[in-house]
């Protein structure tokens, strides 16, 4: 949990680049299992050995690989002192063998992508497996908490204000997208309001995590800016004071600097729910009507005030220093952004994002859900102080007209039947909490 920048161990390019391709490793090494697993299991081959053997790769029992060469290296500690402790394990997984099946077959489940698993209480597009959950940053920010939170003012009567409008407008583009047919109608899990409103710029409660660490370095080495993305120029890391942005808030601009956390430790803290482990819920996001989520290989973490993930015990926190070849090397590897910023099905919704983050008129249905759990009294001087700063609530609220949201459906429409998920038919799948 640092203080300073000065207290973050600081990574090598050469580094960053074993790691990248080590996650590539595991994840071809899962692949690979659950192809031999299918095919096994559609044979109807499978035999105890076979599921010893899936398990081992897991890291549920011993098996060939070394711990940290298993999928999930912090579900079960397999260090053994001796031989005779070794032989009481074997013993015990020989005799439990029908619970290693029935661990094998459901977690195994949530390492395919395509499936529908439920997690943190919604049903949600799996996006297969995942070992670590990364996020980037393109300099040393001294805090990092939600963007909701970021500019919150200091008087606790203001703060309480601002945040009610920030709900407002997450409501608000909530119940939009709630208006569209393909919202209406989309057959992979539920519908995650909040990620897709974060990932297009609106102000929310949530922290962007990624499963993937090329898109964490993507967004620790380059900037958007007029519309497009581009590498961090030289000038703009050469000193610590070199962005007056960073420099204000006491950061330095040298360096870039990564979020890592074992996503089994994290799955497991959520499952097991013991407050003193102290440790941060990732939330996947899944596969989403709009696609940045999936391209960004998207998680979350859903926060309260305070929250600073600098001081979440859960995350290991690394910089590294920006460079013209590291920031230029990852622009090119995720296609100068087209990677993390996809074409649209339906071509961009930014028209509807920044009206939605200049309204001062809300509907009533978003102020009910945004006071959700007040009484009248207190719903009626929330909104007459809301109208001292010139916000008001009135029976509905369109955020484009009914001719731009048919385009944007028909335009959807006709790209979903041509792309591979029209014939996705993902099946419903119950996930083992491991």
């Amino acid at each position: 949990m640092p203080k300073t920048v000065e207290e973050i161990p600081e990574l090598t390019f050469d580094k960053i680049k074993q790691q990248i391709a080590w996650e590539e490793h595991m994840a071809k090494r899962c692949r690979d299992m659950i192809a031999i697993l299918d095919q096994r299991e559609r044979d109807r081959a499978m035999t105890d050995q076979d599921y010893l053997e899936v398990a081992g790769i897991m890291g549920l029992c011993p098996g060939r690989c070394d711990w940290h060469e298993t999928l999930f290296p912090h579900v079960v500690d397999l260090f053994v002192s001796s031989e005779e402790e070794g032989t009481a394990i074997w013993k015990s997984v020989e005799e439990q063998i029908n619970v290693v099946r029935v661990m094998v077959t459901v977690m195994s489940d949530g390492l395919r992508c395509g499936h529908i698993i439920r997690h943190n209480g919604r049903d949600m597009f799996s996006m297969g497996y995942v070992r670590n959950f990364f996020r980037g940053e393109n300099a040393y920010n001294v805090r990092c908490e939600p963007s909701m939170y970021r500019k919150q003012s200091t008087d606790p009567a203001v703060a309480k204000k601002e945040k009610i409008v920030h709900v407002l407008r997450m409501a608000e583009f909530a119940l939009w997208l709630n208006s569209l047919s393909f919202v209406q109608q989309w057959p992979f899990g539920d519908v995650f309001h909040g990620a897709i409103a974060q990932h297009y710029g609106i102000p929310t409660n949530g922290i962007d995590i990624t499963s993937d660490l090329k898109t964490a370095m993507f967004f620790a080495c380059c900037k958007w800016e007029n519309n497009a993305w581009r590498p961090l120029w030289p000038e703009e890391y050469a000193e610590k004071d070199s962005r007056d942005s960073i420099k204000s808030r006491g950061g330095d601009s040298r360096y870039g600097v990564l979020f890592t956390a074992p996503a089994d430790t994290s799955n497991m803290s959520t499952a097991a729910r013991i407050p003193e482990l102290h440790l941060a819920q990732v939330t996947p996001v899944g596969y989403q009507p709009f696609m940045r989520c999936s391209s960004q290989s998207a998680y979350m973490i859903e926060a309260g005030h305070p929250y600073d993930l600098y001081q979440d015990p859960s995350f290991a926190k690394y910089k590294f220093r920006l460079t013209k070849e590291i920031c230029e090397w990852i622009y090119q590897e995720m296609d100068e952004g087209k990677k993390v910023y996809p074409k649209e099905m339906f071509g961009n919704c930014d028209d509807i994002v920044a009206t939605v983050n200049e309204l001062k008129i809300f509907s009533e249905a978003a102020f009910l859900k945004a006071t959700e759990g007040m009484n009248e009294e207190e719903r009626s001087a929330i909104e007459k102080n809301l109208a001292m700063d010139g916000i008001t609530i009135v029976s509905q609220v369109h955020l484009c007209s009914e001719e731009r949201k048919a385009a944007l459906e028909r335009c959807y429409w006709e790209e979903f039947q041509k792309s591979n998920y029209a014939t996705i038919r993902a099946p419903i799948r119950i996930q083992l909490c491991i």
